[in-house]
């Protein structure tokens, strides 16, 4: 099954990467990049900004992701003390019933 998936990633990787290259071959046009406020202009080609913001887009999702996981990363590593902490205290129990009476 992780061959599978494996294999699947790298099919998609492919084919993006793929599509990524023919759009780079098809759009080699220069446009005129403005700053608007700003009095800075520079000629770029036109896949190069398509590409900038893409990637910009999966650097900030990244980002994005990451941040929203800190708090299931939190509460998944609170449970894990509590259960701990009651699995120690199950244990105790058994060791105490598991002892004679020494009484007797």
């Amino acid at each position: 099954m992780r061959l599978l998936a494996t294999l699947l990633r790298w099919l998609i990787f492919m084919a993006l990467a793929g599509f990524i290259a023919a759009f780079a071959i098809s759009n080699p046009q220069l446009v005129t990049l403005n700053l608007f406020p700003f009095p800075y202009e520079q000629e770029v080609p036109l896949y190069g900004i398509a590409l900038a913001m893409t990637a910009l887009g999966i650097v900030l999702g990244g980002v994005s992701v990451a941040v929203g996981g800190i708090k299931f990363r939190a509460e998944c590593a609170r449970l894990r003390r509590r259960l701990q902490a009651t699995e120690n205290e199950l244990n105790g129990m058994k060791l105490t019933k598991a002892a004679p009476p020494s009484g007797a």
